[in-house]
């Protein structure tokens, strides 16, 4: 999901390195929808979009980014077990970053911003109320700034399976 782009590189230009493939690259996400008629509903959803961790000899730089949206959703029930879907919103976001220096104090900082997205995906549902979801979407979410006034997009393409349930 990450986006590169000034904000990283201003960090490589101060000689930090990105840590990659490690437990940050999972993302979560919770929701409830409801529906409002047939085919248009609404979805409230709190996720995580991206960690990161950038080093150095001496010094690291973390950051994490979290998102919660309000999402229209049109859906097309394609067979009584399959319904298609997609779905634009927006909300507010959070980041934090965390900067540590060897030999000094950690320095820690909340930004906040907006984030808009969008995605298309389907549902499949048993009778027993239980199914699974698979969707793709974009996240822009510029949400975190450095003092160079340079904002990060903590968003970017995403793919996502879940699971669930009807009440």
């Amino acid at each position: 999901m990450s986006v590169d782009d000034s904000y990283n590189q201003t960090l490589e230009a101060f000689g930090m390195d990105p840590v990659l493939f490690d437990d940050s690259d999972l993302l979560l996400s919770l929701s409830a929808s409801w529906l409002i008629t047939e085919n248009f509903g609404v979805l409230l959803s709190l996720s995580s979009l991206e960690a990161r961790h950038y080093q150095s000899t001496e010094q690291e730089f973390d950051w994490s980014a979290y998102t919660l949206g309000v999402f229209g959703r049109l859906q097309l029930p394609i067979h009584h077990w399959l319904i298609a879907h997609v779905q634009v919103g927006a909300g507010p976001g959070l980041g934090i970053t965390i900067y540590n220096a060897t030999g000094e104090n950690h320095y820690k900082e909340y930004h906040f911003g907006p984030q808009l997205g969008g995605s298309i995906g389907v549902r499949f549902m048993s009778r027993y109320g239980i199914g699974g979801m698979l969707q793709a979407g974009y996240t822009w979410a510029r949400i975190i700034e450095n003092e160079l006034q340079e904002s990060h997009n903590s968003g970017g393409f995403w793919i996502s399976s879940g699971i669930c349930f009807a009440g």
